[in-house]
């Protein structure tokens, strides 16, 4: 899902489940103490990362009805990613509403102090 208002310098995040195979390549950003932080390896600045990862992120993450693979934020775009085959349309729903609650975190993140 494309964020239509993104801030300049907000930059890209990852959540990726620690026991992804490939998790361990990725480059390892400050650890959030919270749930998400020690379920998934966080990546990203710190600034950025409290930022797009609020409390409704992380709950919407853990909540999941499947098991999530990788959230991402790429500076312009969300991404919610898992594997294995989706019979039920509640999980693709779930999907895009992660993806919407982290566009409006961004709109959030970019709304001017005070207004």
């Amino acid at each position: 899902m494309r964020c239509t208002c993104v801030p300049q310098g907000l930059g890209r995040v990852a959540a990726i489940r620690r026991q992804w195979p490939f998790s361990a390549a990725i480059l390892a950003g400050p650890t959030q103490r919270s749930e998400l932080g020690r379920r998934f390896r966080l990546s990203g600045e710190d600034q950025d990362l409290h930022a797009i990862f609020s409390p409704a992120v992380e709950q919407a993450i853990l909540r999941f009805p499947c098991r999530i693979q990788k959230v991402m934020f790429d500076g312009k775009a969300a991404s919610v990613s898992w594997y294995g085959r989706v019979e039920d349309p509640a999980i693709v729903d779930a999907a895009l509403d992660l993806a919407a609650i982290i566009a409006r975190q961004v709109e959030t993140a970019t709304a001017p102090a005070g207004g």
